[in-house]
């Protein structure tokens, strides 16, 4: 996958807006107490882009009276139309989150099946009930019960990373599995997927500026949701080179404080900049296994 525009070009002008101005826009009608009503509404399920945009031109006595021809008219629109978008986003992952995994649900079992399968493709599961699901990290021998707290999106995500980067998400899994400084790799990806919602619903600007730039849908929030699983390998195998916790390499008693750190130092990271595209950085790294 190549490096996405920078800036999005906006229908009908031969103009651009840049993913930065976008996460202005949407964090000014969050916090806009004139503004409330509209916020609300550009966050229902049907909502009318039409009327709200022009409700907000009057409001904020855009030039042209609210007229949808006018310049500045149609870059709101254009950036209203994209915040519902990322809005609608939210929702589905909201859903997939409250989707509890259902074991006589064929469909989610087929998925699981399918993630044992592209971790392990040389490996034959025992039975749907077995010991060996402990190798991919999951608590016991049901990884449907560790999947409660995230639900489907949970093992979507995880699911993701393993067919679309097979060699990367095989290297995690054996890095996960050390002898001396393992740590549970599904329970892992589980707590990234909370991660990452959370950087989805409290509109992070990390998180927006990634779906801004390379498309505002699930498929790039599970891209964003593999490179913090790829970063936090990383990270944990760095420990044991550079110690972060008390001078002392991780091991899997430090799990918790570990991923807390990891949070806070790849979101300092990458807002500061200094990153490169992650989805370059995925595909840059999964042509080196390959």
């Amino acid at each position: 996958m190549g490096r996405k525009k920078q800036f999005l070009k906006v229908e009908g002008l031969n103009t651009y807006l840049s993913p930065f101005v976008l996460v202005y826009i949407e964090r000014y009608l969050n916090n806009s107490k004139a503004l409330l009503r509209e916020n609300k509404l550009l966050k229902l399920e049907e909502r009318n882009l039409t009327e709200i945009t022009r409700a907000i031109l009057l409001k904020k006595q855009f030039p042209g009276l609210g007229h949808p021809n006018t310049t500045e008219a149609q870059l709101l629109a254009q950036s209203l139309n994209l915040i519902s978008k990322l809005n609608t986003l939210k929702q589905e992952a909201v859903k997939l989150q409250k989707l509890k995994y259902n074991s006589t649900d064929l469909n989610h079992e087929k998925e699981l099946l399918e993630l044992w399968n592209s971790f392990n493709p040389d490996e034959e599961l025992s039975a749907r009930i077995s010991d060996q699901w402990k190798d991919l990290g999951f608590q016991g021998n049901d990884p449907a019960t560790d999947f409660r707290g995230m639900g489907m999106l949970g093992l979507k995500n995880l699911l993701h990373f393993s067919t679309n980067y097979p060699e990367l998400s095989k290297k995690v899994l054996k890095d996960s599995q050390d002898k001396k400084y393992w740590y549970p790799l599904a329970i892992v990806g589980i707590n990234i997927t909370s991660y990452c919602l959370d950087l989805l619903i409290e509109d992070s600007n990390l998180l927006n500026i990634h779906l801004f730039q390379n498309g505002i849908s699930l498929e790039q929030f599970n891209e964003f949701y593999s490179y913090s699983m790829y970063k936090f390998n990383e990270y944990w195998l760095q420990s044991q080179l550079t110690p972060f916790l008390n001078d002392k390499p991780f091991t899997v008693m430090d799990f918790e404080q570990a991923l807390e750190l990891f949070k806070k130092r790849e979101f300092n990271y990458l807002i500061s900049g200094e990153s490169t595209n992650l989805i370059d950085i995925l595909a840059n790294k999964s042509k080196k296994l390959n």
